[in-house]
């Protein structure tokens, strides 16, 4: 569809879905900067390519930097075809690029969801060993709220279990994933009998960055042993 003033631009951008936007620098009644700026208004993915004959050099990198996908001088008019095929294989991978982050957003919300919901308690940690993830079932167990203990070495890892502590944290990155019963120190200075479940974390390149622990009370069920 050709439009030649910016109303008829505005409709067209507004009522139809478009793949590509192509318009001349100088137009009759309005300039090719002014359509740029209603493409990039109406918040559609289709690119915008300037062809002209007369943009200068400096007019033609303003236009690159406002969002035009590619400017093309009518000399050398084979150049368009290319330039659209890229601009739209471009906007294809934009598209499936938005596409896997809502699903990563998707996925991240789902796994926070069961982190908060848990009746264990989640308790990530980096190498050195300091908290990074502090779920709501650890702060009812051991009783520290989260902002107190994340960036921190887990304060319920008392002098008297430093060392039980690193030997599970060594174990964990030594062989993967380790299970023990075991003890930790509540806020109110009590120990609890624990059930502990440490697992190995590992960046793209399996290199060791921390570990996760799953922890479940098991003061009752000893009691009534």
């Amino acid at each position: 569809e050709r439009v030649e003033e910016r109303a008829a631009m505005r409709l067209a951008l507004a009522t139809r879905s478009w793949d590509v936007v192509i318009a001349d620098h100088s137009l009759p009644r309005f300039s090719g900067h002014e359509a740029l700026q209603l493409t990039n208004d109406c918040g559609t993915d289709a690119p915008f390519i300037l062809v002209s004959g007369s943009i200068g050099e400096d007019a033609a990198v303003a236009s690159l930097h406002a969002g035009a996908k590619d400017c093309i001088n009518k000399a050398s008019l084979a150049r368009l075809a290319p330039a659209v095929e890229r601009s739209l294989a471009g906007v294809e991978a934009q598209l499936e690029r938005r596409k896997a982050e809502r699903a990563l957003r998707d996925s991240l919300d789902r796994l926070n969801a069961l982190v908060n919901a848990s009746p264990l308690a989640i308790v990530g940690l980096e190498l050195e060993a300091r908290v990074t993830l502090w779920n709501p079932a650890a702060e009812r167990i051991l009783g520290w709220p989260e902002a107190q203990v994340l960036g921190r070495i887990p304060p319920s890892v008392g002098p008297a279990l430093q060392a039980d502590f690193r030997s599970h944290q060594d174990q964990a990155i030594a062989a993967g994933s380790v299970e023990a019963e075991t003890r930790r120190m509540r806020a109110d200075g009590s120990e609890v009998e624990i059930s502990l479940s440490v697992a190995a974390l590992h960046d793209d390149e399996r290199r060791d960055v921390g570990t996760i622990a799953l922890i479940a009370d098991i003061g009752e069920s000893k009691r009534a042993e």
